[in-house]
């Protein structure tokens, strides 16, 4: 089977689930999430655009470390292995603002390939046997 769907679909849940996070803590519970999806070339570009609080460029740097977060309640772990689901179906996971310093939001962009490669689970996530 090509590619993992249930990876696939944890990433997209946590982009959603981090963007609605985001429009929470800004006071902007109500203000719409906008995905956008669209084929590039042989891959296809999934976008999340929430309008949040901007995030400053030492915390745009670092979103994807583990154990990094820039919530009070958060592990840091969510973006790190989201990126690490997207990288071992041959894609990446980006962030950007979505507009213009200091304005509200950022998108975060899954990018696959349109033909998948087999994945069976995450090497970090395997379980291993003593």
């Amino acid at each position: 089977m090509p590619g993992d769907p249930q990876q696939i679909q944890q990433v997209l849940l946590n982009l959603l689930k981090n963007a609605l996070d985001a429009h929470r803590a800004a006071g902007r519970a109500d203000a719409p999430i906008t995905i956008h999806i669209e084929c590039q070339g042989d891959r296809l570009a999934i976008a999340v655009q929430d309008q949040g609080a901007p995030l400053s460029d030492a915390e745009r740097a670092r979103l994807f470390e583990p154990f990094y977060t820039t919530r009070p309640d958060g592990l840091g772990l969510g973006l790190a292995i989201c990126r690490g689901i997207a990288e071992t179906h041959g894609g990446a996971l980006q962030a950007r603002p979505a507009g213009a310093a200091g304005e509200p939001g950022m998108v975060f962009e899954l990018l696959l390939p349109l033909a998948l490669p087999a994945v069976s689970a995450l090497p970090a996530l395997q379980e291993t046997t003593p």
